[in-house]
């Protein structure tokens, strides 16, 4: 796509409307229900999850993983996200990936249960909030560090019962080959536990039940938990709400009707409904970036999260609204489909972005709107 973003001429005009109405940019509010995933593809590593992998040098040393990787699209500067709305209770600033950490205290709803606490884990990121920091569902929290050794990552837990930033000895049972229980000591920290003197011989004639034995101190599965804490079938899509702003012609586009009202506010307007796109990732969806103007407050839309990055000179990442695809899921397949192109345009003096699911709105474009290409695929309804 041909790039909309800065010109000397179009950024004197934009100062100037500036001067003349000030920065116009949506409120941002917390949206309840349902939990995001922490990276942008939610995919974990190549062998899936890796949650209470052991890690053995014969029998000694033996480690056991208290989270799951997420590595797949993983590099250096790639984001991490809250999962829910929270309050960052635990951060640190390593120059070391192994030990730089962000700790959230979150607030979820299951279908047996409301108002749950749990405290969600990111490691090796480098924070980009800091301990009593509020953030928002989908926010960005981090970012991720170049690993000692290769394979960059986002190491992500939970833990259902307390914050967990040091390491404890803890005692563990295991049964052993002839029926009987023996014992062991753990040293387990944020991260891993480590069996103290490896896990003996026997351990592994019944390695499934004894993993079950392995001491957690209150971390659990963070895949079933995320998936536990999903909202139900057909709950995770919405109306995406197009408005205006009469004072600086920009476009907004949101899911939640409470940021901008049912007909908008004392500045945007509401025009046409966008169709439907997903609040909660599912397969083969991307999460779509949301950026607002430092100046302008002209809000941007990109699947491409290379194009604006984590933003820059020009422009603020905000809280991410909601998930598209970003190829044509319905391409190869027979007849009517229920899912469409969304057109993005730029008009050509002012810089303002607009999309459209309505092809014949702007077509390929006129002497003021810059046809830019296919931003995104969605349902029609």
């Amino acid at each position: 796509m041909s790039s909309c973003f800065s010109s000397t001429a179009r950024l004197a005009l934009l100062l100037l409307l500036l001067i003349l109405s000030g920065t116009a940019s949506a409120q941002r509010l917390v949206r309840d229900g349902g939990l995001y995933y922490p990276t942008p593809s939610g995919k974990e590593n190549l062998r899936g999850n890796n949650w209470l992998a052991t890690h053995k040098h014969q029998y000694f040393d033996s480690y056991y993983h208290l989270g799951t990787d997420y590595s797949v699209d993983m590099k250096k500067g790639s984001p991490a996200y809250a999962i829910s709305g929270g309050t960052v209770i635990y951060t640190t600033r390593n120059a070391s990936a192994e030990n730089s950490l962000v700790v959230i205290e979150v607030k979820v709803n299951s279908d047996t249960g409301q108002g749950k606490t749990a405290y969600a884990y990111y490691g090796h990121v480098s924070p980009r909030v800091n301990k009593g920091d509020d953030v928002f569902a989908g926010q960005l929290i981090g970012s991720v560090m170049s690993y000692p050794g290769g394979g960059d990552h986002l190491h992500f837990a939970i833990n259902e019962v307390s914050p967990v930033v040091s390491t404890s000895v803890l005692g563990m049972t295991y049964r052993r080959g002839d029926s009987k229980i023996g014992k062991l000591k753990a040293s387990i920290g944020w991260g891993r536990g480590k069996v103290l003197d490896g896990l003996p011989p026997d351990w592994f004639t019944f390695e499934a039940e004894n993993k079950g034995r392995l001491e957690k101190r209150g971390f659990i599965d963070p895949m079933s938990f995320l998936n536990n804490h999903r909202p139900a079938a057909g709950k995770d899509e919405a109306i995406l709400l197009r408005y205006r702003s009469n004072t600086n012609g920009d476009y907004f586009y949101t899911t939640d009707v409470n940021e901008l009202g049912a007909n908008g506010n004392g500045d945007y307007v509401r025009e046409s409904d966008q169709g439907k796109v997903f609040l909660f990732q599912v397969p083969g969806t991307v999460r779509v970036y949301r950026y607002v103007g430092r100046l302008t407050g002209f809000h941007h839309y990109t699947t491409n999260f290379s194009e604006l990055g984590n933003g820059n000179d020009e422009y603020v990442l905000e809280t991410n609204r909601f998930y598209a695809f970003e190829k044509d899921p319905s391409s190869g397949q027979t007849g009517p489909s229920q899912y469409a192109k969304m057109h993005r345009y730029c008009n050509k003096e002012s810089g303002v972005h607009l999309f459209t699911l309505d092809f014949s709105e702007l077509r390929h474009g006129n002497s003021v709107w810059r046809y830019e290409g296919v931003a995104w695929y969605q349902k029609r309804s």
